[in-house]
């Protein structure tokens, strides 16, 4: 009985795992350039307009390595540019960081002189949890509305009290929310038959 408990705990935890890869998304930094120098004072803000990061994401950073590094430092040091305190080096050249707990994050180019041409990007991280989406809006109705006299009540001293109609069942969860919810199935069922 207790192999069975430490079985059923493990495939719970690979699943919870794998909830956690399977909504993660990798962002391919500036894509199509990768990781540069900036060929206008735009360039970063430019790719970072659209984009909304959450805690599992994951920054590709594409360069030539040797040419260029990545460094994740401080606000102080993204701010004037210092490079000798870096809180985590990338050096490869296709350097893959996933993003932590909600935050900025700022990288900069290590190579001297290039944050200073603004080779920086900050990385705004926010909760992983689903975004809601807006419920359709009421058909229209055939029954043609009705008109109340006005009445006359006495003034009331309670405030007024709105409510929240419930989500519809899952409307609340984007496409990595149910990929992740299916591929965690399959692996629960796939974990079952061997243990």
């Amino acid at each position: 009985m207790a192999r069975q408990g430490s079985g059923m705990a493990f495939v719970f935890l690979v699943a919870f795992g794998l909830v956690a890869f399977a909504s993660a998304t990798p962002y391919d930094v500036v894509e199509k350039n990768g990781w540069i120098v900036p060929t206008s004072d735009t360039y970063y803000s430019d790719w970072l307009a659209d984009k909304k990061f959450v805690t599992g994401d994951v920054l590709e950073f594409t360069y030539t390595a040797g040419r260029h590094s990545v460094l994740e430092v401080s606000k102080a040091d993204y701010d004037s540019c210092t490079t000798t305190n870096p809180t985590n080096m990338y050096t490869t050249g296709d350097d893959k960081v996933t993003l932590g707990d909600p935050g900025t994050y700022f990288f900069v180019c290590g190579v001297q002189g290039h944050c200073g041409l603004n080779q920086k990007i900050p990385i705004v991280v926010g909760a992983s949890t689903p975004t809601p989406v807006a419920s359709p809006p009421a058909k229209n109705s055939t029954t043609p509305p009705t008109t109340t006299p006005p009445t006359t009540s006495p003034p009331t001293t309670t405030p007024p009290t709105t409510t929240t109609p419930p989500t519809p069942p899952g409307s609340a969860s984007g496409l990595h929310a149910a990929g992740a919810l299916v591929l965690s199935v399959v692996m629960v069922f796939v974990a079952s038959l061997v243990l």
